[in-house]
């Protein structure tokens, strides 16, 4: 069975009008929904963009990744 929801899942997501605790995803702890990620997140998607950084050995590299 297959559910749409109009917004990205946290802890809960509502099918009609009844919540439910959310365990399908990665989102299962609703860290995503909190504020001071998602400001964090869009600070740094604004500094080092949204590429993946698979490739850090045989390419440039951000500071970071020595920071990590």
């Amino acid at each position: 069975m297959i559910h749409f929801i109009d917004s990205f899942p946290g802890r809960e997501i509502k099918i009609g009008e009844k919540p439910f605790l959310y365990f399908g995803g990665t989102a299962y702890l609703g860290v995503q929904t909190h504020n001071d990620f998602q400001q964090t997140l869009i600070k740094n998607i604004k500094t080092y963009g949204t590429g993946y950084g698979a490739s850090r050995k045989s390419n440039v590299r951000f500071s970071i990744f020595d920071q990590a």
